[in-house]
């Protein structure tokens, strides 16, 4: 694999190798306006997944329910761990394997199901291949739902679509025999994994990651940048119509900020929530470790109204309450010598630091049941 599929593996910042003051939370600067625990994989035949049904009324808050998020591993790198919004009832849901880890949890519409990936953390090593996967809430009913073979290299960072009854992802394919894909694009199917097909066009060059869908199923946005270079360079946060599969650039990430955004919808589909710290671990630049990348924003589907969200810590990869009002995200530790699970609400009150650490996080915030 790739280091432009680095993005697919959660490893946004670890804090081995980075300086302390390019971790820690502080006051951003504003950015330019252009721009039972489930084991070891399944194998054979993916199964039928049961239907997943969006659940409450239109005009119903949802009630708030599990966050979802990566935990280092106690044998593979990392492990999905829930938790509830205060604080209570940790566990593990997965439990990687050797040479493996668990990474982008996605929460299904009604809150039953976990979408996540499995990856290698060599990719050479024999065993498998790097698909998607998902588990109940309960831990129960674990099955792999893709197959990623021939010169299909990953499936990674999936999100559902608000009727549940599809997903979208991150797919990396090309040649095996060249040193690493030749197209990474954002590809739609059913939510059991069936009937895939490639939604966006990359062009020459660049790669597309991390989709989220749009609460009215008509729009996916995701990120696309130059991953696959040495050094991840200019970024955009795109959209793609679902019908005709036009795109348009939704905001144009600043030059300081490259290989960044991870991008999802409000639950109203109003604005948009995404974050300015490069997700691509030790490719990214020195630069875009400076406090103002451990920012939070909202802007409008259209890229109008962009918002920094001040908050009581520097924040990246952040996730939406189902009720709209507040947001899960990655956090320094109040010594800013670690990484924590934070929650907050939009202007900064409400704001809780869980206990224990985590080297990524990447959470999604699932409904009540």
């Amino acid at each position: 694999m790739t280091r432009g599929m680095i993005a697919a593996l959660g490893a946004i910042c670890v804090l081995t190798g980075f300086s302390l003051t390019a971790c820690s939370p502080g006051s951003p600067a504003s950015p330019a306006t252009s721009g039972p625990v489930a084991g070891a994989a399944a194998s054979g035949t993916a199964s039928p997944t049961p239907a997943v049904t969006a659940v409450g009324a239109a005009n119903v808050k949802p009630r708030n329910g599990l966050i979802a998020f990566m935990r280092p591993g106690t044998v593979g790198e990392y492990d999905i761990w829930v938790v509830r919004p205060d604080g209570t009832g940790l566990r593990r849901l997965t439990e990687s394997p050797a040479n493996r880890s668990d990474y982008n949890p996605a929460w299904s519409p009604n809150g039953s199901t976990l979408l996540f990936e499995r990856r290698k953390l060599d990719p050479a090593a024999a065993g498998g291949d790097e698909a998607l996967y998902t588990v109940n809430a309960d831990g129960g009913d674990f099955r792999q739902i893709t197959h990623c073979r021939s010169d299909c290299w990953s499936d990674g960072e999936a999100a559902w679509s608000s009727a549940g009854g599809r997903i979208a992802f991150s797919r990396a394919t090309g040649p095996r025999s060249a040193p690493g894909p030749s197209l990474v694009a954002i590809d739609v199917a059913n939510a059991d994994g069936s009937h895939i097909r490639q939604l966006s066009r990359p062009p020459h060059g660049y790669e597309d990651h991390l989709p989220t869908w749009s609460p009215d199923g008509r729009t996916i946005v995701f990120q696309r940048d130059t991953a696959g270079s040495a050094t991840p360079g200019p970024t955009k946060l795109m959209a793609v119509d679902l019908v005709t599969r036009a795109e348009r650039v939704v905001y144009r990430l600043p030059s300081w900020a490259p290989g960044s955004g991870l991008a999802a919808f409000a639950p109203d589909g109003k604005r948009i929530l995404f974050g300015f710290w490069c997700i691509y671990g030790d490719s990214c630049p020195a630069s875009s470790r400076a406090e103002r990348n451990a920012t939070l924003a909202t802007i409008q589907p259209d890229g109008r109204e962009l918002r920094l969200l001040r908050l009581r810590s520097g924040g990246d990869s952040g996730a939406w309450s189902p009720d709209g009002r507040r947001i899960a995200f990655r956090c320094s530790s109040a010594d800013a010598l670690s990484f924590r699970l934070c929650i907050s609400k939009l202007n900064g009150t409400g704001f809780r630091r869980f206990a224990w650490p985590v080297g990524s996080a990447e959470p999604d915030w699932g409904i009540h049941q």
